[in-house]
Order: C-alpha cells, then sequence, then structure tokens
C-alpha cells in the first residue's frame, strides 16, 4: 500500500515528466540478448471487432509476434472497459506470468498507474501522453505533425480564408494538433482562419455572430475513429461539394514501438533511461520513427502533394520544427518567439489556442454527460488545480 499512496496523491495532478523521442534500438546490434523469451500481455478496453483503435494495436502485437518468434511471447485480454474490469485484466495477465504489459488505451491510466505501483517488478507501460507518475511508463504518437500537414493541405486548396476544424476530446496534448492544423494553414496563407467546434459537445458552440458571412469550404474532422461501422465521417470534408476527401490517410505502426520497446527490455537497454525524482517516462513517437506516417493519395494536385511530401520528408530528418516560430494566443500574447523551438513538454502542456483560431476550449459542462466523465479524468481539465468547473471559458486564461 506504502508503494500507491505517492501516485494516487499525484493522480491525476502533473509530474515532471522526461518525454523520449528517440528510437530504443541504437545500440541493438552491440548488445547481446540475455534473456530467451518474454511474456507479453496486451490489455485492450474492446475487441476488434467493436474498435478501429484496438484493430492498430492488434496489428502491432501480431508484427512483433510474427518479427520475434522466439523471443516474445504474446496473449490478449479484452473488454476492460471499467476500472475494476482494468484491473482485473491486467491481474489476470500477471497471473499468466507477463513480465510486460501494454494497457492499449489512455482510459486505463488510473488502473495502469495502481498495478505499476503494485506490481514494481512488472514493466507496465500505457498508451496515452500522460506523464503523471514515475511508477509507469507511457507511450503515444506526435499525431500535431500529421495535422500540421493537413492544415497545409486545406489551406492550399481552399478558396477562402477559412477552415473548419471538429475536435473531439480535449485530452492531454491535443490542443497541439488543432493549433499544429493552424499553424499548417498559415503558412500557405497568412490570413487563414480555423473554425473550431466539439463534436462531443451538448449542442455547437460557434456563435452565429462568428459564423456570418464565413466561407467555410474544408472542416478537418474529428481525428480518429474508435468504432467500427461508425456513421460518423472523418478526414478532410469539402463542404462545396459534400464529401469527405480522400486526399490523406494517417497511418499508425505501433508494432515498430513494440519491437524497439520489446527488444530493449531482451537486451537491457530499458532500464538505462533513469528517471530522477518524480520524473516519469514517455515515449512520444512520430514520423522520424517510423511510428506514424501520411500518404498523399494520386488526387491531391501534383504541385501541393510535391510540397507535403518534401515537407514530411523535412520533418522526419529533424530537419523542421513546426513549433520554432512566433506564436500569439488569443490575447495577442506572445508564447513563442521568433526562431525559438518549443520543448516537446511545453507541446504536450498546451491548452491554449492559437491567435487565428476562432473558438474556444469549453468547460466541462459543455460537453456531454458520455464525454463528461471520460474528459474529467484524462482531459487536460485534470491537470488542473484551483479552476472552477474543471474548465475556464477563455482558453488563453488556462493552465
Amino acid at each position: 500500500m506504502l508503494r500507491i499512496q505517492a501516485d494516487l496523491r499525484a493522480f491525476p495532478k502533473k509530474l515532471e515528466a522526461k518525454i523520449e523521442t528517440q528510437p530504443l534500438d541504437k545500440e541493438l546490434k552491440k548488445r547481446i540478448l540475455l534473456k530467451p523469451k518474454v511474456n507479453v500481455g496486451f490489455i485492450y478496453v474492446k475487441d476488434e471487432m467493436r474498435s478501429a483503435w484496438t484493430k492498430l494495436h492488434l496489428e502491432g502485437q501480431e508484427y512483433v509476434k510474427h518479427l520475434m518468434p522466439e523471443e516474445v511471447y504474446t496473449k490478449s485480454y479484452f473488454d476492460a472497459n471499467t476500472l475494476e474490469e482494468q484491473i482485473s485484466q491486467i491481474e489476470k495477465a500477471i497471473e499468466d506470468r507477463a513480465q510486460v504489459v501494454f494497457t492499449t488505451s489512455p482510459i486505463m491510466l488510473r488502473a495502469s498507474i495502481m498495478m505499476a505501483a503494485k506490481y514494481p517488478k512488472v514493466q507496465i507501460l500505457n498508451c496515452s501522453l500522460n506523464t503523471r507518475t514515475g511508477h509507469l511508463r507511457t507511450y503515444f504518437a506526435r499525431n500535431f505533425e500529421v495535422q500540421f500537414l493537413n492544415g497545409m493541405i486545406a489551406g492550399i486548396l481552399s478558396e477562402s480564408d477559412e477552415l473548419g476544424y471538429i475536435a473531439d476530446y480535449p485530452f492531454y496534448g491535443m490542443i497541439s494538433n488543432i493549433n499544429a492544423f493552424a499553424l499548417g494553414a498559415k503558412m500557405v496563407n497568412p490570413r487563414a482562419r480555423v473554425f473550431l467546434d466539439w463534436s462531443t459537445a451538448k449542442q455547437t458552440l460557434q456563435t452565429g455572430h462568428e459564423i456570418k458571412n464565413v466561407d467555410i469550404t474544408y472542416i478537418a474532422g474529428e481525428e480518429f475513429n474508435t468504432e467500427l461501422n461508425s456513421p460518423k465521417m472523418f478526414g478532410l470534408y469539402d463542404l462545396s461539394k459534400q464529401r469527405f476527401m480522400n486526399l490523406a490517410t494517417r497511418k499508425y505502426y505501433w508494432g515498430e514501438f513494440y519491437k524497439q520497446l520489446l527488444t530493449s527490455i531482451l537486451n537491457g537497454s530499458f532500464r538505462l533511461i533513469e528517471r530522477h525524482g518524480n520524473e516519469s517516462i514517455n515515449y512520444w513517437w512520430g514520423l522520424s520513427n517510423g511510428m506514424l506516417d501520411l500518404y498523399l493519395k494520386d488526387s491531391l494536385p501534383k504541385q501541393t502533394r510535391r510540397l507535403i511530401e518534401v515537407m514530411k520528408e523535412h520533418m522526419s530528418e529533424g530537419g523542421f520544427n513546426l513549433f520554432s516560430t512566433e506564436m500569439k494566443d488569443q490575447k495577442g500574447r506572445i508564447r513563442n518567439h521568433e526562431n525559438e523551438s518549443m520543448s516537446l513538454q511545453e507541446i504536450a502542456d498546451m491548452d491554449w489556442l492559437l491567435e487565428n483560431v476562432v473558438g474556444k476550449i469549453p468547460k466541462l459542462s459543455d460537453f456531454t454527460e458520455e464525454a463528461q466523465e471520460l474528459i474529467a479524468q484524462y482531459g487536460i481539465y485534470s491537470l488542473q488545480e484551483g479552476s472552477v468547473d474543471h474548465g475556464i471559458e477563455d482558453p488563453s486564461d488556462q493552465r
């Protein structure tokens, strides 16, 4: 019980974090595998028939299973919806002698923290950007890189200066995706404005005054469709043609992360990454790590495609930091100066919106009851201290 008290006191407040962006296999050829096999448990909220998110992680699990058959044994555990079910499934995996447990959704963060404190000899990692406890390592994709490229595409193709963005949940780290889209649009069109709304809000948060005489042609849809066979549509929507545009497809390669992480455990380098004090470790990987990519379709205009490919390659090689320009928030305050680069921690901590974003980060009470349950635990409000209603009307006043 003593091991878990510190985590329970800290949750859901934010601790110091150490964000890892480098591949884990730099020294693989120089090391000797010390263990013949590692048992790994993968915990899923839903099965692959009901969740596209689960399907992607299952593909990653199958990838390491077939790539490392002599070194890795994996087992899946499904239907971890409630806290009790999540704890039970993690316990089952450990009873089955799992040495490593991947909890594949941010909503399993609390259960993961509790179990990581209870079983310190088991390596438990949660798929989220929440850097809250030193007992637990987390991992996630740098989606803001892809959203920046999508913003460039929308800004180039739009015949007006107005674009739309439909966000879903204000989870920790998600605000950087909105700002990245706005930056990408502004790079190709300095007059570009992004009108923000939330699909999980009780009602539209854009007022008639804000959208009067606005000519929005392209709207970026919700970031990910977690439900298979959902009537919701995702991606870039063309209002003029009343259809979603199949111009670019985001691809996750969770298997690449799982491969490198498990190899680092097998060869002992996993423990060489140390934390200090309350510092936690998060693996935040993107284009440069091969865990995330954006595939451009032939339907994209040739010159636009060429520009985006060049920019993507530049970002993949680490030659371009999109958050290294002057950035002002909606109150005109400078959040970053020209030629200064924001740290990954500052990017993850964003709870303010750029000046060319029209909209706000809503209060918790503005969301549906179902959404409130998730956001209260895993959204940016859970990291706030002393805020009323776990949210503030003016996003530029937050965190």
